[in-house]
């Protein structure tokens, strides 16, 4: 489960943000999301129970906010930007939401959590 101080159902991502994550599949060990974040959009805030791994095939800028709405994330401001396509593995994720700072290109990746 994620590190987050308490696990709350309601802010799962499907259910805090069902915008931006759909349900691609579910069974009883993994659940896979598409995530799309349109132009200039925000995600609403949320968290992931499980340990991940995120494919994200192409890239562009991105700010990532914490519970707090402090920044954990500004892509424009890495010394070293990410080379796509990229894969992720991610332990962990509390409580934050994504903004997608391109005011043409949407964000599209694919998280496939894995419950046990």
């Amino acid at each position: 489960m994620s590190k987050s101080a308490i696990w709350t159902p309601e802010l799962d991502a499907v259910i805090a943000s069902p915008k931006n994550h759909k349900v691609i599949l579910e069974n009883d060990k993994v659940r896979v999301l598409e995530i799309t974040l349109l132009p200039n959009e925000t995600e609403n805030l949320h968290h992931h129970k499980w340990p991940s791994v995120i494919y994200i095939p192409e890239g562009n800028d991105f700010v990532d906010y914490d519970g707090e709405g402090n920044i954990l994330i500004d892509s424009r401001k890495l010394t070293n930007p990410p080379v796509y396509p990229i894969v992720i593995y991610n332990d962990n994720d509390t409580l934050h939401q994504t903004k997608n700072v391109s005011k043409t290109k949407s964000i599209r990746l694919i998280r496939v959590e894995m419950k046990r």
